[in-house]
């Protein structure tokens, strides 16, 4: 797994270039942001839902993910119905195939936490942790 930090500028341009509302912009421009890359280096297939990761903060929180399927339930009074940018909820990765999608976790601007995932290897459950991601500090568009 690998994560790529998102400042609130780049969450922007990014959905204002897909022609989303300004008020879906700014609601995940808001929240701590990662491109998230997934890519099955085993050698039968694996699962995951992202619903079951969490951010665990340096006070001991856990702080579940905000899910493709949540985004699509807040933006629908805006509008958007339908949306490829965010990593799928659950999928079922092959050999050799890879997932990516932005990631979400509702965090204060600068937080660093410790990622804990899990995925599904022959009905067996696992668990890792990503120690150091941290959410972009503030950009030319916050006060």
């Amino acid at each position: 797994m690998q994560l790529i930090q998102l400042s609130p500028d780049n969450v922007r341009a990014f959905y204002e270039n897909m022609g989303y509302p300004p008020k879906a912009i700014e609601a995940i421009a808001r929240v701590c942001v990662f491109g998230t890359a997934i890519r099955n280096n085993a050698g039968v297939p694996i699962s995951y839902n992202v619903a079951n990761w969490k951010a665990v903060t340096a006070d001991g929180k856990h702080h579940a993910l905000i899910t493709k399927s949540q985004w699509l339930q807040r933006w629908k009074p805006l509008g958007v119905t339908t949306d490829w940018s965010i990593l799928p909820v659950q999928q079922t990765l092959h050999p050799g195939d890879w997932a990516q999608g932005f990631t979400t976790v509702d965090l204060p601007r600068g937080t660093r936490f410790t990622l804990v995932f899990f995925w599904r290897e022959h009905g067996t459950r696992h668990q890792a942790t990503l120690a150091g991601p941290q959410c972009a500090g503030t950009d030319s568009a916050q006060p």
